[in-house]
């Protein structure tokens, strides 16, 4: 048996097809990105609804055999749904070969207690998950030995909470406030607990609706949840002073149930909408990601939108998201140097560059280093604030690097030195001239290919040739008139907008 479990365990690890099934199985049953699930789900709810009016219909009137076989039919695929979603919750030849390594370093046999245990104790952990225990008792009442539990089959309902993405999500809200939730119904029940003793002892003799220890409960209960039906009510002085700090601790609970579910609901709802933030992200062709939000960052995207192009904005709090968002302005709330939101928002599928445009040099460089061991061919554009970091951000594996303070110092030197020209040169960049530059790709199936510049003519398309950038990155300035274009080269051009346009069609 050792042999031949070990042998299946292995057979199913290094099964591809076995592997690939799985996967695929999983997706249509657990990944919401999937788009073929949202169809199952919209057919699981379909079936929900029809099972449900069949068991209203039952209840008033006795099944065609047709409909019994739809009711049979409809079980069937609850109960085949319910044994994929246990199969593909853990890979249980895992768990064997790993108990079977263990045997191996310690030279003992596989104990077959604590391994069929482990076994099992993952799939119960499964099971006692709250939508597995939904879908456990939308089946069991159908089963004979079950029928006691017909009752149940309005769970089917609950069912439907499954294939609604927006209801999981709040649903797993009281999952994680579990703690304070469990800890509060403790206090609540020995409240009651502690009430319905004192109310037994002090009512039993003398009120007449006060008949048991059930009666004393029920009237806790409806007391502390401030109901009031009426139909209890204490006549003894010591009843009505218990009756008095009850509804006090009902308002008292009420309030911290309150705000613990609106608090964590509040949060919820911040991580719902940073979700479907994402995934809008996620479908943008071509995305630039800009690293921080900033006068940099805000004026990046905002040229980006300009000329066409996708742009989202990565703010370190939920404030500045926020505050963007109030701007038209796509932004999301992360940290660019965490690799799973970094995935989250298409890093490695739909990303075009980034671009690291943090104030602080050591956060360009994390993301950086991030995003390069994510997406090797991605182009990264980074701000220095020193040259001596220079050799850093290249080993960290950078594409391009600006100097912000150098580019400002130049800058103000040339006005200085020569202010006449600084207009020229910021009309130039700022587009406030008629004067534009430009850089046309050398194609093979341009008419520049293998031509020389002294057989264009430049001065037809009103155009002035400013230098060359070489595939290899080398940069001629002012060709010679016998200069060859070759293909991928990258002319800069300077010219009015419609010649630079009509030239490079």
């Amino acid at each position: 048996m050792n042999k031949l479990l070990i042998t299946l365990a292995k057979f199913l690890y290094k099964s591809t097809r076995y592997n690939s099934i799985k996967k695929y199985v999983n997706r249509y049953l657990n990944d919401n990105t999937y788009k073929p699930k949202l169809y199952l789900d919209y057919v699981m709810i379909f079936l929900v609804i029809i099972s449900i009016i069949l068991l209203i219909y039952n209840s008033t009137v006795h099944f065609e055999r047709d409909f019994e076989y739809i009711e049979d039919l409809i079980l069937q695929i609850f109960i085949i749904e319910y044994v994929l979603r246990l199969w593909v919750y853990n890979n249980t030849h895992e768990i064997i070969l790993n108990h079977y390594n263990k045997s191996l370093f310690t030279k003992k046999r596989i104990n077959y207690f604590f391994l069929f245990k482990d076994i099992i104790w993952k799939k119960v952990e499964y099971m006692k998950s709250p939508l597995a225990m939904i879908d456990l008792l939308a089946i069991l009442p159908n089963f004979r030995a079950f029928r006691f539990l017909r009752i149940f089959l309005i769970f089917r309902l609950f069912k439907i909470f499954r294939y609604t993405k927006s209801i999981k999500e709040f649903l797993s809200v009281l999952e994680e406030k579990k703690f304070e939730l469990f800890a509060l119904f403790v206090l609540f029940g020995f409240v009651i607990l502690i009430s319905s003793v004192a109310m037994y002892i002090f009512e039993v003799r003398h009120n007449n609706n006060v008949n048991n220890f059930f009666d004393a409960v029920y009237w806790s209960y409806v007391t502390i949840a401030s109901l009031g039906y009426g139909d209890i009510s204490p006549t003894s002085s010591e009843g009505r002073v218990v009756t008095l700090f009850l509804i006090l601790a009902g308002i008292a609970f009420m309030s911290f149930a309150t705000s613990i579910i609106t608090s964590a609901f509040s949060e919820k709802l911040i991580e719902i909408k940073e979700d479907k933030l994402k995934n809008k992200v996620e479908k943008f062709e071509e995305n630039n990601i800009i690293t921080a939000y900033n006068l940099v960052g805000i004026r990046l995207y905002h040229e980006f939108r300009n000329i066409g192009k996708h742009a989202v904005i990565i703010c370190k709090s939920y404030e500045e998201s926020q505050e963007a968002a109030s701007q038209n302005i796509i932004a999301i709330y992360g940290d660019p140097s965490n690799q799973n939101f970094l995935q989250s928002i298409g890093i490695n599928r739909n990303a075009k560059r980034v671009l690291a445009i943090s104030e602080q040099e050591i956060e360009n460089l994390n993301t950086i280093l991030t995003v390069r061991s994510l997406n090797p061919d991605i182009e990264i554009i980074s701000l220095v604030n020193s040259f001596p970091s220079l050799k850093k951000f290249q080993l960290a594996g950078v594409s391009k690097t600006l100097y912000p303070h150098y580019i400002f110092s130049k800058m103000v030197t040339m006005y200085i030195q020569s202010p006449k020209i600084f207009q020229v040169v910021k009309k130039v960049m700022f587009g406030n001239s008629d004067i534009f530059i430009d850089e046309v790709l050398v194609k093979k199936n341009k008419f520049l290919l293998s031509k020389k510049i002294s057989e264009i003519d430049f001065k037809k398309f009103k155009i002035l040739i400013f230098g060359v950038v070489k595939s290899n990155g080398k940069f001629i300035f002012k060709p010679s008139k016998d200069f060859q274009f070759e293909i991928d080269d990258k002319i800069i051009i300077f010219g009015n907008i419609i010649s630079l346009s009509f030239f490079s069609k």
